[in-house]
């Protein structure tokens, strides 16, 4: 389905929901909140996309939902992608300052500037899993040098494929 973000709102129920212009008309979609999270900070009000998903039945109630899985932004470069780097002290520590360095060096031997940000961010709540990093919604755990150099490839792969779904799922 194609349409015009127009942002999102609370049902009368507390629900969030994604409202999407189609033809004048206002259409309420489920979206899943790491899903929310990424189109909020990444599309702008009146943006027009595609909007994939499935169509779910409630059991008890028997009401459809339309339940978006994937939008793709339409006519608009692509947006940078955030990676957020743990910098608390046991991040930091086990070895979140030499990822924060590798992907430095990477988006600067990349050329990478206009599709990556780097953010060193508070806590990723995943202390036990030192160091971590996050990018579109997903925390990756037991981050290597290694694994942030495949993440960086996907962020290009994504730049250089504008038909990607978004935002580009990791495993």
């Amino acid at each position: 389905m194609h349409g015009e973000f127009a942002g999102f709102i609370r049902t009368r129920e507390g629900k969030k929901r994604m409202i999407l212009r189609v033809s004048g008309e206002e259409i309420l979609l489920k979206v899943e909140r790491e899903l929310r999270r990424e189109l909020s900070s990444h599309l702008a009000i009146g943006a027009a996309v595609a909007v994939a998903g499935v169509m779910r039945t409630e059991l008890f109630t028997g009401e459809s939902k339309r339940v978006v899985t994937h939008v793709k932004p339409l006519g608009q470069a692509a947006q940078p992608c955030t990676f957020k780097v743990c910098a608390k002290k046991n991040c930091w520590k086990q070895g979140g300052r030499e990822l924060w360095q590798a992907l430095e060096t990477a988006v600067a031997e990349q050329d990478l500037g206009d599709a990556v940000r780097l953010k060193a961010v508070g806590c990723l709540d995943e202390c036990k899993h030192a160091p971590n990093v996050e990018c579109q919604g997903h925390v990756h755990r037991h981050c290597t040098p290694a694994g942030v150099r495949r993440l960086l490839a996907e962020v290009t792969a994504r730049t250089e494929e504008p038909d990607r779904p978004f935002p580009c799922s990791h495993p």
